[in-house]
């Protein structure tokens, strides 16, 4: 790689925050996952699992009272 013009340095890891780093990674894809599915969640939230769900809080809860006032009516 150097050959082609890449510097190739040592570096130290020791104090990254790999967990930190982690935690970050996996909110950044429950809420990326939540905005994408957000419409199918709305409309059978029964569809997803529990941990799927609360991805997207409430949405549950708002498909359940929407089906209760279309019972309603």
């Amino acid at each position: 790689m150097e050959k082609r013009g890449a510097r190739i340095v040592d570096i130290s890891l020791a104090r990254y925050g790999f967990g930190q780093s982690r935690r970050a990674g996996l909110l950044i894809a429950e809420r990326e996952g939540a905005a994408i599915h957000a419409e199918a969640l709305e409309a059978d939230p029964e569809g997803f699992s529990e941990t799927s769900a609360r991805c997207s809080p409430g949405a549950r809860a708002r498909a359940r009272t929407a089906t209760r006032r279309r019972c309603l009516c």
